[in-house]
């Protein structure tokens, strides 16, 4: 069982930034460190309001109390929040970005104001999983105001959901509950995993702190939402403080894949892991927010200093403060990729362009459409995408709209086939390249062989007689006997005669079949039938339909 240390220090912590009610903050004038005290009660309506509305499984509503485990905080013990931190020396020759994180506890942020306040990105709260048993994912209560106002306010933004995944499968079930939710938004930073335990007046607390995960089962779980994240096109990140990561996860194993997101509350942090961004106070100060807000720094690689500069009604790609003029193809800036032509975005492009060698991806109006998965047209062609790959390698039935689906061979809708084809163990009938799901009746398949298809597909497990319109035909593993004449048996236990494949209701006579002779009579055997016949002037005596 882990043995855990728990500090109540009397603050806003982490990813919440609000204060509480009944405590004021002092700051010594040297170094602004924050010493706490309490104080006569003061009203807070809307972070009030925020605690019922958000629900007391939320796992942020501890922080909001002032309940800070230890792992956040220096050896001290005490948070400081000073401008003139100091960055560790392998950031030397780094861009480093300053921003913020923020949720509901945050209330209503103007935003206008906290872009002028020098705030460089914003990564916003989209949802929470309840810490209780049952884990109920919910979302914030804020997310669409502060991700549609951060964008206004040309504020770069990444998402993040604070997490009490235990399983992996939860924590693909959190990476696609805040895809759902960023979905149509300009997301250019990371999606990250809030991955922390919650906590209240007696310590740690909640489902994932009582799950008692090994490290490896905690480094999985974080892998798990990462892998999900990026396979939907977005960067990965991972969020938890400075103990966790060194106690609680296998860090190394996350960061050689993924981001890492470092909260440690210090001036300098000592964490010698590998990280890309820091969360080093939840006590900033930043104009438009009401209260306490959690600051950050985002390091940039220098030969990751990608951006595109507007020249006279252009768009030109620069690395490091060069124009890339030699430059065309794909590439990643912030979170979305760009599809650059002789150092030029081009913004009125829609097409599929190469990456590698093989692999071509969809780009509408100059970036890779990662979120659209489907069949669209380029051209005089229809491609098949899945989540913006070309899937040049794949054949099988792709569906267009709802119950509508078309046959797809190397990637493109193949719509000058028509007849059957075999995907998988299924055979389809396809007419102009799509898949007729609502036919059934006989299709062909090469000349002069036909095959019962019943709602689109072959019926080889049929064996009998089947009434197609007004025709009675006489199939055998699902293909129809077109040469076949003589007695067929019907699943009532009739026998019909069979001219040619089909039941042929205007003959009367007799049918040599084997060793038996039978007589039929309207295209039926008369089975039980018991007397004498004439067939063209020769009389038969008949005995149970047999002639004898």
């Amino acid at each position: 069982m882990k043995i855990r240390r728990t500090a109540i220090a009397l603050m806003i912590i982490c990813l919440l930034g609000i204060e509480p009610s009944n405590y004021v903050y002092a700051y010594a004038d040297d170094s602004k460190e924050i010493e706490f005290y309490q104080g006569e009660e003061e009203e807070n309506s809307e972070a009030i309001a925020n605690v019922d509305s958000v629900g007391s499984e939320d796992p942020g509503t501890g922080r909001y109390q002032g309940n800070i485990p230890e792992g956040f905080f220096d050896e001290n013990g005490v948070q400081t929040y000073s401008e003139s931190v100091i960055h560790n020396s392998r950031f030397d020759g780094y861009a480093i970005k300053k921003g913020i994180d923020v949720s509901t506890w945050n209330g209503t942020i103007d935003w206008k104001k906290v872009g002028d306040d020098g705030i460089e990105f914003a990564i916003i709260r989209g949802a929470y999983r309840g810490y209780g048993d049952q884990g109920t994912l919910v979302k914030d209560d804020k997310a669409a105001y502060n991700f549609e106002q951060a964008e206004k306010a040309g504020i770069p933004v990444g998402a993040y959901i604070f997490s009490q995944a235990v399983t992996e499968e939860e924590a693909v079930e959190e990476a696609n509950y805040l895809l759902n939710i960023v979905k149509g938004y300009d997301i250019t930073l990371p999606l990250v995993l809030d991955f922390e335990y919650a906590s209240d007046g007696n310590g740690l607390t909640g489902r994932l702190y009582n799950a008692d995960l090994s490290v490896e089962e905690a480094t999985a779980v974080c892998r798990a939402f990462c892998k999900t994240v990026e396979d939907a096109g977005y960067n990965a990140m991972v969020y938890a403080n400075k103990d966790m990561l060194e106690n609680d996860l296998q860090a190394s194993q996350i960061s050689k894949d993924y981001l890492v997101w470092l909260a440690h509350y210090t001036s300098m942090t000592d964490y010698r892991g590998e990280y890309d961004f820091w969360q080093y106070t939840s006590v900033g100060k930043v104009d438009g927010i009401s209260g306490n807000v959690d600051l950050n720094y985002w390091y940039v690689e220098p030969d990751q200093t990608k951006e595109l500069i507007q020249e006279n009604g252009e768009w030109l790609y620069y690395v490091n403060g060069v124009f890339q003029s030699n430059f065309t193809g794909l590439v990643k800036i912030d979170n979305r990729w760009y599809y650059i032509l002789s150092g030029k975005w081009q913004s009125g492009y829609t097409g599929l362009v190469e990456y590698d060698t093989g692999t071509q991806y969809y780009v509408k109006d100059g970036t890779i459409q990662h979120g659209f998965t489907g069949l669209i047209k380029l051209g005089n062609r229809w491609y098949y995408i899945l989540d913006g790959k070309w899937q040049s390698n794949y054949t099988g039935l792709v569906e267009y709209t709802s119950g509508t689906q078309y046959y797809v061979k190397s990637g493109i809708i193949q719509h000058g086939f028509s007849g059957l084809i075999k995907i998988s163990n299924t055979w389809y009938y396809i007419v102009g390249g799509r898949w007729q799901h609502d036919y059934t009746g006989l299709a062909e398949y090469s000349s002069g062989t036909y095959y019962y298809v019943e709602a689109g597909v072959i019926r080889h497990d049929f064996t009998g007689l089947k009434k197609l319109g007004d025709v009675w035909y006489y199939i055998i593993n699902g293909r129809w006997q077109s040469g076949f004449t003589g007695l067929a048996k019907y699943n009532t236990g009739s026998w019909y005669y069979v001219d040619e494949g089909v039941i042929d209701y205007s003959f009367n006579g007799i049918v040599k079949q084997g060793s038996c002779t039978y007589y039929v009579k309207s295209g039926k055997w008369q089975k039980g039938f018991d007397g004498k016949i004439v067939i063209d002037g020769t009389n038969y005596t008949v005995a149970n339909g047999l002639i004898v």
